[in-house]
């Protein structure tokens, strides 16, 4: 996660909050080749597709920032919308 202050195993960070997201920190190992899992509940705008794809790029980027080498998403409504694909540049993909 982020090299903003000193890590202890099972330390909690202060909630911070990043655009409209709430960010908790957790770290349970200081072994930096261990995942590093970005989790996100998004609430999904019914039916604003581009607006949600835009919320997960905006999730990725904090992961990004803070050392996620994986991310999990909740996504609440996305289900009731069928598949679709978000565009990467990959120079992005960490």
């Amino acid at each position: 996660m982020s090299d903003q202050t000193p890590k202890m195993l099972n330390q909690v960070h202060p909630i911070e909050r990043v655009d409209e997201f709430l960010v908790v920190e957790r770290v349970f190992s200081e072994d930096k080749g261990l995942p590093s899992i970005g989790l996100a509940n998004i609430q999904a705008q019914v039916p604003k597709i581009e607006a949600n794809k835009e919320k997960i790029l905006r999730a990725c980027q904090i992961f990004k920032k803070r050392g996620a080498n994986a991310a999990i998403f909740i996504l609440g409504w996305f289900g009731n919308l069928g598949p679709f694909w978000i565009k990467i540049d990959p120079s992005f993909i960490f």
